[in-house]
Formats: structure tokens, C-alpha cells, sequence
């Protein structure tokens, strides 16, 4: 089942996310496992960031280009992201640590927005 707070997610622009260990590309219309060694490095140093620190957000707008030029390279427009977002069959722990996250995009997206 995919919560509202996570429907979210569909609705945004695509970004890594964490689950269960690995690493997603999750947005508007993309569901894929990230392979990309570099952008999956830059997620670990983004995400143990401070929040309010100037490398969350350069990091931050970095990833989030990689990720949309990420998507539009593995993105199979026929395939629902959301239907393939519900075969990862994520438990309630990764559901809550995936709205964390969202939580987190959203407040640097933020921030990155009062910055322009």
C-alpha cells in the first residue's frame, strides 16, 4: 500500500532515496535502482550532511540533476513507478524512513528555493 506521504514522492521531481539498503531513483514517473557509483556516493556525503550546511545544498541541487538526467535515461514511460514501487514489498519501518527522507528533500528543496 502506498501512503499518501509517499504518493508524495511520485509528485516530485526524481531523487535517491534509500531502501532496505540500497539505492532508488524515486520521482515523476521513475522507480529504479540507482547503479550510478558516483551519484550513490554523493547521496552517503549529502545525506550525512548538517542540514542547514552549505554542502547539503550544493550537494543537493548536484543530485538532483543527476537524478533527473538519471531518470530520463532509465525511465521506461510504459511501466507505472508506483507499480513498480510497490513489488520492492517495503515494511513499515522502510515506508517511515522513506518519508523521513522526503521530509528531508523537501526542507532542503526549500531551502535551495530561499537561496535563488
Amino acid at each position: 500500500m502506498i501512503t499518501d506521504r509517499i504518493k508524495k514522492i511520485f509528485s516530485k521531481k526524481p531523487f535517491i532515496y534509500e531502501v532496505k539498503g540500497d539505492c532508488y531513483i524515486l520521482g515523476q514517473g521513475v522507480c529504479k535502482t540507482c547503479t550510478d557509483h558516483s551519484t550513490i556516493q554523493d547521496y552517503y556525503n549529502y545525506k550525512g550532511a548538517v542540514l542547514s550546511s552549505d554542502a547539503v545544498v550544493s550537494g543537493f541541487e548536484r543530485l538532483l540533476g543527476r537524478c533527473e538526467s538519471l531518470a530520463k535515461l532509465e525511465s521506461e514511460p510504459e511501466i507505472n513507478a508506483e507499480d513498480n514501487f510497490l513489488k520492492l514489498n517495503l515494511e513499515k519501518e522502510d515506508l517511515e524512513s522513506l518519508g523521513d527522507q522526503l521530509d528531508k528533500f523537501e526542507a532542503v528543496h526549500s531551502q535551495c528555493d530561499k537561496n535563488k
